[in-house]
């Protein structure tokens, strides 16, 4: 009893550790298999426009920024590794990554200029007109930054950018503290080349029917199972309105659902991901009267029924003829029937 004890307890041991690592990698594929919602902001280029530098001897620009997104309350920060480049015109090309939970993002580009001998200096690279501003720390803000940064709203949805004033140039887009109007003007104005992406789409409805054709009274089946979300993004709601009235009648991937009446009835499928980006698809089936053989049921047309009963007295007439006539027939053919012959009268005996 003891030896079978002591053998049993390792392969219980081994089969709770296999069930865990098993639990664990199924785990992590289910984990993996949506990724995060996720903008992308490329700086890729900076370019002086007016003086920035103040002082002789400080040489070209030495540029350095701050990019943030705003995802709901909260800003994101990130910032340039250092000073790119000591040049009036420089090619950074460097992508920022930002996790957001909304498809509505706040972007804010703040460009500072490194001095060595006084403060830094904010760039002006904005269509807005405040301007840039000299001999600060131009470290990124817990809050609202500088107003001659770039402001815009990136709709991952629709994969467009709105704010302030930008140009497409070189594939890339231009934001310029001269689109102020301030071109006679020393602000410290600067152009910033930047790309944003996202790795989200919205999604996409579809449903297949059992039928497309069914009698009332009859069962019929939808499956959406055939729609589809972004990788970063997943359908939290599938509701269906039967008969076009914008009401919703029942909700789930698969539903099934019987049709009383005949008609034509619009199907429509709405489904929303858990961005809030709703998708619908619209499909039509026909419910036809219930088939019915019953003679006098109320069913079809009644002159049919009289024809119907007409033709059937024709054929039974037809055929008590044919009868009748063949009957005689094969009397025509027999001979004449001859009467029996009389009987002899009966021979009474003498009387005596």
């Amino acid at each position: 009893m003891n030896n079978s004890t002591g053998e049993g307890g390792p392969k219980l041991l081994l089969a709770v550790v296999a069930g865990l690592m098993l639990l664990s990698i199924v785990f992590a594929v289910d984990v993996q298999a949506k990724e995060d919602p996720t903008v992308t902001v490329t700086i890729w280029r900076i370019q002086k426009v007016d003086t920035i530098e103040g002082l002789p001897g400080e040489g070209e620009a030495d540029w350095y920024y701050h990019v943030a997104v705003r995802d709901g309350s909260n800003w994101i920060w990130r910032s340039s590794s250092g000073v790119p480049s000591q040049d009036d015109d420089v090619i950074v090309d460097a992508q920022h990554d930002f996790v957001v939970s909304t498809d509505q993002v706040e972007i804010v580009i703040m460009l500072c200029e490194e001095d060595f001998w006084s403060g830094d200096d904010y760039a002006d690279i904005s269509s807005d007109s405040a301007g840039g501003v000299d001999n600060t720390d131009c470290s990124r803000p817990d809050d609202a930054p500088y107003m001659g940064s770039y402001r815009g709203t990136w709709d991952l949805a629709y994969d467009s950018l709105t704010g302030d004033e930008t140009i497409i140039e070189q594939g890339y887009y231009k934001t310029s503290g001269d689109y102020d109007g301030s071109q006679g003007t020393d602000e410290n104005d600067a152009n910033v080349y930047f790309q944003v992406s996202d790795n989200y789409y919205p999604p996409t409805a579809s449903f297949l029917t059992s039928d497309v054709e069914i009698e009332e009274g009859e069962s019929i089946s939808f499956d959406a199972s055939g729609s589809s979300a972004s990788p970063s993004s997943e359908i939290v709601t599938y509701r269906w309105d039967y008969d076009n009235d914008g009401i919703f009648d029942a909700s789930g991937i698969s539903v099934n659902q019987v049709f009383d009446i005949p008609g034509t009835y619009f199907i429509t499928l709405k489904i929303e991901d858990d961005m809030g980006n709703i998708a619908t698809a619209v499909d039509t089936i026909i419910v036809k009267e219930h088939a019915t053989t019953t003679i006098g049921g109320g069913g079809g047309d009644p002159l049919v029924w009289i024809l119907g009963i007409l033709l059937v007295l024709v054929f039974i007439s037809a055929v008590v003829a044919i009868a009748i006539i063949s009957r005689g027939k094969k009397l025509e053919g027999r001979p004449p029937i001859e009467p029996p012959p009389p009987e002899p009268p009966s021979q009474q005996p003498p009387s005596e």
